[in-house]
């Protein structure tokens, strides 16, 4: 491998984990994925450093073309990622459901309610009432 790659290598590996960073501190990428993605970009940084280390894994797994190992283990954490993605969906997914089927109980709780107050309110005795629970509660005896 040519210095300039291995230089273009080792610039992207760098972008990419300045990036990754930058996302973890301004709040817009989730901690719990980016050590996936810090984790490649450690793989970057030592494929553009050490590119002999792809042919070792090669002669090591039996692979006749050392890069494939490489898109391998791409494809492999993407998968990965995916695969993650679609389960946090998932979650996601069941919990506004459950928010949705919780808030229209509460909306229809809170109609009763209103219906109730305001059907008791017809009756001429609702202060008086009100009026004398308190006292009962409080243990007046006005």
């Amino acid at each position: 491998m040519s210095l300039n790659i291995r230089f273009s290598i080792l610039i992207c590996g760098i972008s990419f984990s300045v990036a990754i960073i930058k996302l973890l501190i301004n709040k817009k990428f989730s901690e719990r994925i980016s050590l996936i993605w810090l984790i490649s970009a450690m793989g970057i940084f030592i494929i553009s450093i050490f590119p002999k280390i792809l042919d070792v894994f090669a002669r090591l797994l039996g692979v006749d073309y050392p890069p494939s190992i490489l898109f391998l283990l791409a494809i492999l954490i993407l998968l990965f990622i995916c695969f993650y993605h679609s389960i946090q969906i998932s979650m996601l997914n069941n919990q506004v459901r459950e928010l949705a089927q919780n808030m229209v109980v509460k909306e229809t709780e809170h109609a009763e309610n209103v219906n109730f107050k305001l059907d008791y309110k017809k009756d001429d005795n609702f202060e008086n009432d009100l009026i004398e629970e308190e006292h009962r509660i409080n243990g007046d005896n006005k």
